[in-house]
């Protein structure tokens, strides 16, 4: 399954800004942190990001 956010990154995305007639001031990645706490958050988030694993289902990876 393809969410076609693969070639989404800050170059494509300044590149669709100007294509749509807007200026571009300042531009920066960001690479946050992100922890979880317990694994239901974990599960919750790959539910909800689905991009960030590709068909991710909670039984497809339950052992």
């Amino acid at each position: 399954m393809d969410f076609g956010y693969i070639q989404w990154k800050l170059a494509k995305a300044v590149e669709d800004i100007k294509a749509a007639g807007f200026s571009i001031i300042e531009k920066e990645d960001a690479y946050p942190l992100t922890r979880f706490y317990d694994v239901g958050a974990i599960c919750y988030y790959l539910k909800a990001i689905p991009w960030q694993i590709d068909d991710f289902s909670i039984h497809k990876y339950e052992t």
